[in-house]
């Protein structure tokens, strides 16, 4: 399961933003059952942040998002940009050729 969230920002906020969503998967989100990986992503002109988050399992995604835990560290990031999160599934993946 791949959770894309896309944050709306602006491009002196942007920073601030990635600081804080950076912090959020190292102290806590990283802990959590499921977690395989996470990348952070900046538009070119720094208007998005997208946070890219692998879990194993959808029940994994819930459970996280149902954790006070969460819920408090994400409130400083909430109050920044309101993520539109979508929920993916792998269709196929590539790899350079050997």
């Amino acid at each position: 399961m791949t959770i894309v969230s896309t944050f709306p920002s602006t491009p002196e906020r942007a920073q601030e933003l990635l600081d804080l969503l950076a912090a959020v998967a190292e102290r806590v989100l990283r802990q959590r059952t499921g977690f395989i990986d996470a990348r952070l992503l900046v538009s070119e002109d720094r208007t998005r942040v997208v946070n890219l988050a692998r879990r194993q399992h959808a029940g994994d995604v819930r459970a996280m998002m149902g954790d006070p835990a969460v819920r408090e560290v994400m409130a400083p990031v909430w109050a920044l940009s309101h993520p539109e999160p979508v929920r993916y599934r792998t269709a196929g993946e590539f790899r350079p050729a050997t």
